[in-house]
């Protein structure tokens, strides 16, 4: 009974805190490398 996980291109992943900081930085890397993304801040959704 193993995990079977999609690649991260036929996901959409979410990323809180992504105004600033590690967020920040794991949005523009994950932007880099044609992921989906969903970006959460404290104030604004994207």
């Amino acid at each position: 009974m193993g995990i079977n996980l999609k690649r991260l291109e036929e996901q959409v992943s979410v990323i809180t805190g992504a105004s600033s900081g590690i967020g920040l930085a794991t949005a523009r890397m994950a932007a880099n490398a044609a992921v989906r993304l969903k970006l959460i801040t404290g104030k604004y959704r994207y």
